[in-house]
């Protein structure tokens, strides 16, 4: 509503000096030779009025702009208030790193500035399912960091699945990396358990992988998809994990391309439906799981055999 006012004064103003202008030329038309008061008149019409209209208009542009400027420095006192309780509040919270590295000063902060109120939301939309024990990345290459910060708080053990493509997925830079990662925690103590989905016809290329999840001490378990009655692969084909029977691990994964769109991590009270709902995903894979042997028809050690020497060490 105040822009409006602000945009109909600065029309009305306008429209007078127009007025004005139009009236003294034609008092001039009229009247060639003006004298005395008239010429007074033709003066104040062409020159005082524009005048006077135009920098009344200027200082009411300038007196709104300094409300404007006064209103983003009040969100931007708001917002720093938000981080630096943010930043204070984070490395207290059971998944720090995840969130830290979106409160590093950013070099184009002006332009940022300009989105304050959008992220003054987001901050509140992320502290709100962070309370509920909700957290998720959006971001595929994320993922592997998204998931070694939960693995991180892991006591015992580990359940996880893979439905992601053999090649695409396990032979990138970051699983090497990741994997790496899970080699520490087993030799910390920790049990991994992973429970590969296998696609009819194409096990041959899992095999490097299973090699070298059994040669840095994973428990492997296989699940081939054609075992799976049709009204319960939407179920239980699901790339999930469990920590501890107390996190829980989701991701959505585009099923044409065996791509990881987006991770999703549950914990707490409010998440215990969710986390019941991935154990029982692992109860029922329980009861379906295969070994090396009766798939591959070799055992785990001649599986490691052919695992690349850089696991072997």
């Amino acid at each position: 509503m105040k822009k409006k006012i602000l945009l109909y004064r600065f029309f009305a103003l306008l429209l007078v000096s127009i007025l004005s202008i139009g009236f003294g030329f034609f008092r001039i038309l009229n009247n060639p030779n003006i004298v005395g008061k008239e010429l007074f008149l033709v003066i104040f019409s062409l020159i005082v009025i524009p005048i006077v209209s135009q920098i009344t208009n200027l200082f009411f542009i300038i007196f709104r702009f300094d409300k404007i400027v006064e209103s983003f420095n009040e969100v931007k006192k708001e917002i720093d208030i938000s981080l630096d309780k943010l930043k204070t509040q984070f490395p207290q919270i059971i998944f720090p790193q995840i969130y830290l590295t979106r409160l590093e000063v950013n070099s184009k902060s002006l332009v940022l500035f300009s989105f304050s109120k959008l992220l003054h939301k987001k901050y509140e939309t992320d502290l709100n399912d962070l309370s509920q024990g909700h957290i998720y990345e959006y971001i595929p290459f994320k993922y592997h960091e998204f998931v070694k910060n939960i693995f991180s708080h892991c006591n015992t053990k580990i359940l996880a699945t893979s439905i992601v493509n053999p090649k695409s997925f396990w032979q990138q830079p970051k699983s090497e990396d990741y994997l790496q990662y899970n080699q520490g925690l087993i030799k910390s103590g920790k049990e991994i358990r992973r429970y590969f989905f296998l696609i009819s016809g194409k096990e041959n290329e899992y095999k490097d992988i299973l090699a070298t999840n059994l040669t840095i001490g994973v428990k492997v378990f296989l699940i081939c998809e054609n075992d799976i009655p049709d009204e319960f692969k939407e179920k239980l084909i699901q790339d999930v994990g469990l920590i501890d029977d107390e996190i829980a691990i989701t991701s959505e994964v585009n099923m044409k391309t065996r791509t990881i769109t987006k991770v999703e991590g549950w914990m707490g009270q409010d998440q215990i439906e969710k986390i019941n709902e991935v154990k029982e995903i692992f109860t029922s894979l329980n009861t379906i799981k295969k070994t090396i042997f009766e798939v591959y028809n070799c055992s785990e050690e001649e599986m490691k055999a052919t695992a690349k020497t850089f696991w072997k060490n």
